[in-house]
């Protein structure tokens, strides 16, 4: 999938369908020019794509999106957040108290060893 290659991580609130209530709540990265259409505060019915997600489960532990089965991305529409905040890093390292689960820490693990 072609994509924008400057990516930034995002905590992201959404209503879906455009509902008064907020339902999904989701960290992840998007591109460059959803970055853009949020900071100008344009509001258009465009989609965008909200790449390797991660989320708070039921558990209230930070979960990773993506399996065996699933990339781990969701596409939603500009018209449908809520709410934005930008991220420095991936929120699998940063200081928290949610807690991780044990597949993120895996994960993370193994982000961390490819890294080096």
């Amino acid at each position: 999938m072609p994509s924008d290659s400057v990516k930034t991580w995002v905590y992201i609130e959404l209503a879906i369908d455009n509902k008064k209530v907020t339902d999904e709540f989701v960290y992840g990265q998007i591109d460059s020019k959803t970055v853009e259409a949020f900071k100008n505060k344009r509001a258009t019915n465009r989609l965008f794509t909200v790449e390797n997600i991660r989320y708070i489960s039921l558990q209230d532990s930070l979960e990773v999106e993506e399996d065996e089965d699933n990339f781990g991305n969701a596409t939603y529409n500009i018209l449908d957040v809520r709410q934005v905040e930008y991220l420095k890093k991936d929120p699998l390292f940063i200081e928290s108290e949610v807690p991780l689960s044990a597949r993120s820490l895996r994960i993370k693990n193994s982000l961390l060893r490819n890294s080096k």
